[in-house]
């Protein structure tokens, strides 16, 4: 019986390892890329675009999606000109951002923005109105000036991406809490401009390191403050045009990665990826990820201890972006949640839902900030229309509760971040050690500000260095 078991034993071993080389024979080959990219969000789409059209690098993009372009998210609404983008609404006005739309043929004008004529603060558990202390003009202008003096003072630090020193020496103040730094600077005038900022957090809870890169970076240098968007209106005619640049034969969409694994002796990387058309193997000599690499997006990969430990420490939330319409929802206004505590400067605390009406049109658009708990479209829902219930039951105004959905998309792991103690042990330092380490070279917003062109900034100075590895 043993003997008969071990033979149906060893039998199934061998079909088991036939299926698998059978499956692997069957994957369609793409070898000898000089980049593999794995995301096609901001980040992985410029890289991508810089290394085939500037370098003449030999490339390909991976990307669970069906497009390219990551947050971007253009429909097309009725009764509308132009289509209407729900999840990057305007790029700033910096040098990185104008060659980039040049070099793809796309042009750009001012933003016109939202034509916001009331901003209506409502107590994120009660829906009632919370009035916000009012400051002069004159307080306003010390405020914002003490803070753009510290964020020169501590740029060095955060651009063109986080590289905080170990030890930490002078960066100190950027551990601490931003409640603290506002306390220390004076800074509540200007404290009603972060829920436009910083919408996903509470970022007064977070190290102040976080609040330079996404609330006043782009005021530092007095560049980059006005916007602009393509003069379509249309966000994804950038990425429809860096895909067709790059071929169909070059960018791989709806399609999973399988596994990563680094070949230490030859130095390149062999990924297997899933897609409409079946498995696909592709050898490259070195890898860029474009995504967020927490411990769970990076479990493909054959990672080391090492990056196990610091990809385990991001604290990320989540967020989802939405066009929709609502009966009743006044004209160009913003609805946002506010905190009746003092103490806070209005700012609620998340999870909440802000609505901000463009002004002429019955398209309103909607953030969720939801909880670790929150992990679907769903559930973001849900917290949509428990904000509608909550704003019809405290009175100020009756909006309809079937709720028309044009657009709703998930944003997460968005505005990750790290705590105070990890980054004192050296965290941003043992990060910045691992780009380029096995091959593996790493873009995108968790490294950067959550802003597009700030996370293209990054990825040109990754680019820059990756090309001297090739």
């Amino acid at each position: 019986m043993l003997h008969n078991s071990l033979l149906i034993a060893a039998t199934v071993a061998a079909t088991l390892v036939s299926s698998i080389s059978a499956s692997k024979c069957q994957c369609r080959k793409i070898p000898d890329v000089d980049v593999a990219i794995l995301g096609g969000g901001a980040a992985g789409s410029y890289a991508a675009a810089e290394l085939h059209a500037v370098h003449n690098k030999k490339v390909i993009v991976v990307d669970v999606a069906s497009r390219l372009g990551g947050h971007v998210d253009t429909v097309p609404v009725p009764g509308q000109e132009t289509p209407i983008d729900f999840g990057v609404l305007s790029y700033n006005n910096l040098s990185v951002v104008r060659d980039f739309f040049a070099a793809h043929d796309v042009n750009l004008i001012p933003d016109p923005g939202f034509v916001v004529g009331a901003r209506v603060y409502l107590d994120q558990k009660t829906a009632k109105p919370v009035e916000l202390t009012q400051y002069s003009d004159d307080e306003f202008a010390t405020a914002l000036d003490a803070w753009v003096k510290f964020g020169r003072k501590y740029e060095k630090y955060v651009a063109p991406a986080y590289n905080l020193p170990s030890p930490i020496g002078d960066a100190a103040p950027l551990l601490r809490p931003f409640g603290e730094t506002v306390e220390e600077l004076g800074l509540e005038p200007i404290l009603w401009l972060l829920p436009d900022a910083h919408f996903a957090n509470d970022l007064l809870a977070l190290p102040t390191l976080f609040a330079i890169s996404s609330f006043g970076y782009i005021w530092f240098d007095g560049e980059g403050a006005a916007t602009v968007v393509p003069e379509s209106r249309n966000n994804t005619e950038l990425y429809i045009k860096i895909q067709t640049e790059l071929g169909s034969d070059r960018v791989l969409l709806n399609t999973r990665i399988q596994s990563v694994r680094r070949n230490r002796k030859t130095g390149t990387s062999t990924i297997v990826t899933k897609g409409p058309t079946g498995c696909t193997e592709i050898t490259a000599k070195q890898v860029i990820v474009g995504f967020v690499p927490t411990a769970h997006n990076m479990r493909p990969f054959d990672t080391t201890r090492e990056e196990d430990r610091l990809w385990s420490k991001w604290e990320c939330v989540n967020l989802f972006n939405g066009l929709l319409t609502i009966d009743g929802y006044p004209d160009a206004t913003s609805i946002s949640p506010a905190s009746s505590d003092p103490k806070r400067g209005g700012l609620a605390v998340p999870p909440n839902v802000r609505f901000i009406n463009r002004g002429g049109t019955n398209f309103t658009h909607v953030w969720v900030t939801g909880s670790p708990e929150d992990h679907s479209l769903g559930d973001a829902k849900k917290r949509v229309e428990q904000r509608i219930r909550a704003i019809n039951q405290a009175g100020e105004y009756a909006l309809g509760e079937d709720v028309k959905y044009w657009g709703l998309s998930d944003h997460a792991p968005l505005a990750c971040s790290v705590s105070p103690k990890d980054m004192a042990a050296g965290f941003w330092t043992d990060v910045n050690r691992l780009q380029g380490s096995g091959g593996i070279w790493y873009v995108g917003q968790a490294f950067t500000g959550d802003l597009t062109a700030m996370v293209w900034e990054q990825t040109r100075d990754v680019v820059g260095k990756l090309v001297q590895k090739l």
